[in-house]
């Protein structure tokens, strides 16, 4: 059995029941473990296998991923207080996982005009925080007593391309009352579960398990019609056709079944058979990375927005600044080769 279906079958869904094997030897939960780092879900994998095996040797490991999940939780309730303070309208995104997750980074929408991000960047640089740097739609900043990075978006973009437009979530905003009882603005099911899919698609082009796990997990959460309207609205229709396929093909790898708000989702979007027929022909290799032709299909269809074609054709004059392009390509090619995010 592959890393994959080890974790498919050790980590439970809510629309199934997993039977945890007891008997698996060390080499085999190292193998999961290898995986599940990778994945972006090492708390998620530790946490269910302490539930089962509480004396055992991953005990430590997993206190040490949970302490840094908390410490993050503290960053990102102080980075929420500082921009709610400052008057600045934001939503954290992506961030907040239905299940715990240490995340490597806090991403952070600033909506508004432009002056209001630029705001909240120095708001932050006078509250401690470091600066690192900054993209076209982007800045960087470092929390340095926690070792974590706080990326303020100005658009949901990559490089100058808007995949998002973040007006179409600011009535998706909501309050969220963290385990401190310290409150923060995130984004509802619908939305974030919409960002995460366009992110991994389209921006990241790799289908991780961490975002197996949320999909599943949202499910429970979401009103179907409402997210199929953000998709609608977004232009990603394509990008969660195929983060949809994928997810029912690994659940109905790993329990036998497809979830019926799942199965409504692919009635109304479509089934998308390529990736899962290269993840099947790669045996469940995970992270899983995207066609080229399901990025391209993706991203022509965010074009049909207006806003998206301007930002697309912006990326296209920079490319004529050769100083501009060579680090751009770089990074396109530093992205190509990459085993994970």
């Amino acid at each position: 059995m592959n890393p994959t279906e080890q974790l498919l079958g050790m980590i439970p869904s809510p629309f199934a029941k997993n039977k945890f094997e007891e008997n698996r030897n060390r080499r085999e939960l190292e193998s999961a473990y290898v995986c599940a780092v990778k994945n972006k879900m090492a708390l998620l994998f530790l946490g269910k296998l302490i539930e089962r095996q509480p004396l055992s040797i991953w005990k430590q490991i997993y206190q040490n991923e949970l302490a840094r999940y908390k410490e993050t939780l503290t960053t990102i309730a102080a980075t929420s207080s500082l921009l709610s303070k400052g008057k600045i309208e934001h939503a954290i995104f992506k961030t907040v996982r239905p299940y715990d997750s240490a995340t490597v980074d806090i991403d952070i929408i600033i909506f508004g005009n432009h002056s209001d991000y630029v705001k909240s960047v120095r708001l932050l640089e006078r509250a401690g925080y470091s600066y690192l740097g900054n993209g076209p739609q982007s800045t960087t900043l470092w929390d340095k007593s926690v070792k974590i990075g706080i990326d303020l978006y100005d658009e949901i973009a990559v490089s100058h391309v808007i995949y998002m437009d973040k007006n179409t979530l600011r009535q998706s905003v909501v309050n969220h009352t963290l385990e401190s009882g310290d409150e923060i603005k995130i984004l509802n099911p619908e939305a974030d579960l919409a960002c995460i899919i366009s992110h991994s698609v389209i921006k990241e082009q790799m289908y991780t398990l961490s975002e197996y796990y949320s999909f599943i997990q949202y499910l429970k959460k979401i009103d179907t019609e409402r997210f199929l309207k953000l998709v609608e609205l977004n232009n990603i229709s394509s990008a969660v056709s195929c983060h949809a396929s994928l997810t029912a093909f690994l659940h109905q790898t790993g329990h036998g079944t497809v979830p019926q708000t799942l199965q409504t989702i692919l009635s109304k979007l479509g089934q998308y058979t390529l990736e899962p027929e290269r993840l099947n022909e790669n045996d469940f290799s995970m992270p899983h990375k995207y066609n080229l032709l399901t990025f391209a299909r993706s991203l022509l269809e965010t074009a049909k927005s207006n806003k998206t074609r301007k930002s697309i054709a912006q990326q296209a004059f920079k490319l004529s600044d050769p100083r501009f392009s060579k680090q751009f390509f770089r990074l396109v090619m530093e992205h190509m080769l990459r085993d994970t995010y």
